[in-house]
């Protein structure tokens, strides 16, 4: 079996780039894992961490949340993710949708009525703070720039329309968002 690694950006080291004032401990930090660095691994409560994990598609489409919950609930899905012992959840996102933050169809939402009417942000919000209650690390990947573009001609991170200033902003509004979340990290798209 292969090794696939990421570059990954914790996000509470955005957060502090952007909140020079910021504690790294924040809100629910005493319920997650101590993550600390050395000799290039990260580590959680002073052991390397290893990923297993899986990738969530839907928010880097159109339907501006992550598949399934048309048929299932959240719960059924992160249970099933426990009982298989995965740690890690990578959801692909799109910068249009992110960036948009507008109401899915309630249809995407046929198993989960308590969440219909929320932005994709919003639902972005719940999906990780439920994912941290089942103890899942959450990987938030800009996976594409427009959501109705796969694949991307160029294949960047940027384009004519998106401004590396504007993926920027993307990650720095991301960053402030999640400054708190012991459970958030950031990826790049594509694995080395």
């Amino acid at each position: 079996m292969s090794q696939v690694i990421y570059k990954f950006a914790f996000l509470p080291a955005m957060c502090l780039a952007n909140q020079p004032n910021a504690s790294p401990k924040h809100a629910d930090a005493s319920v997650g894992p101590v993550f600390t660095a050395t000799g290039g691994k990260l580590l959680v409560n002073g052991k390397r961490l290893l990923l297993k994990g899986v990738s969530w598609f839907g928010f880097e489409g159109n339907g501006r949340v992550i598949d399934g919950l048309w048929a299932n609930t959240l719960e059924h899905y992160l249970d099933m993710l426990d009982s298989s012992s995965f740690n890690a959840v990578r959801l692909p996102l799109a910068f249009n949708t992110v960036m948009e933050d507008s109401i899915p169809e309630i249809a995407m939402l046929s198993a989960e009525p308590e969440l219909q009417g929320l932005s994709t942000l919003q639902l972005l919000d719940a999906v990780i703070a439920a994912c941290a209650n089942h103890r899942k690390l959450v990987v938030l990947d800009l996976h594409r720039l427009d959501s109705s573009v796969w694949p991307d001609p160029k294949g960047l991170w940027y384009s004519e329309k998106v401004k590396m200033s504007d993926v920027l902003k993307f990650w720095s509004m991301l960053a402030k968002r999640y400054c708190g979340r012991w459970n958030v990290f950031a990826g790049m798209n594509s694995p080395l």
